[in-house]
């Protein structure tokens, strides 16, 4: 019992000669807390209505710490072209309206744009079809089997990250993400 005493000593002795400075003490504190609050959102988004409890629970979080730089990078991570944003922009406009508000202006325009050259796109793989003698009315097209329009696609997709980027950056929070 002796031999394992001392090596519990032993092992006391090391832990106690470890220790954790402030700066780590602080940055334990912000990964916590930055932690808990995509938790929230993340808990927030995923219920399709309600949440009104996860709601107040950000706003009395936010009246302590700001919550906005981890707020707008959960939520830009999740903004897409492809999904439907709406829960995402209703979390946002519960801290700022205003950015709500010009981040949907920024998806209705990429929606417009990718309609427009979704039909350009159609026309001319009809048009090419129509050169090879393929013709009628029961003729559709498969773009996404097209290499052009998926190309396409990534650029416009690549533009429109960059400016969901930008507003949160210059008119969200005013940092980097």
């Amino acid at each position: 019992m002796g031999e394992i005493k001392s090596t519990m000593d032993i092992i006391m002795e090391k832990a106690k000669a470890f220790s954790v400075s402030e700066e780590e003490k602080k940055a334990i504190k912000d990964k916590d807390f930055e932690e808990r609050v995509r938790s929230l959102v993340n808990r927030f988004l995923e219920v399709t209505r309600g949440g009104e409890d996860l709601l107040e629970e950000l706003k009395e979080i936010n009246k302590r710490r700001s919550i906005l730089k981890v707020l707008f990078e959960e939520c830009r991570k999740k903004i897409t072209l492809e999904s439907d944003n709406g829960r995402i922009l209703e979390l946002i406009g519960e801290f700022r309206p205003d950015v709500s508000e010009i981040i949907k202006g920024i998806i209705d325009n990429y929606f417009s744009l990718i309609k427009n050259k979704r039909t350009i796109r159609e026309k001319e793989l009809i048009d090419e079809l129509a050169r090879e003698g393929i013709t009628g009315s029961a003729i559709t097209v498969n773009l996404n089997a097209d290499k052009e329009w998926k190309k396409l696609f990534l650029e416009i997709h690549k533009d429109f990250d960059k400016e969901i980027q930008e507003t949160i950056t210059e008119r969200g929070i005013g940092v980097n993400l």
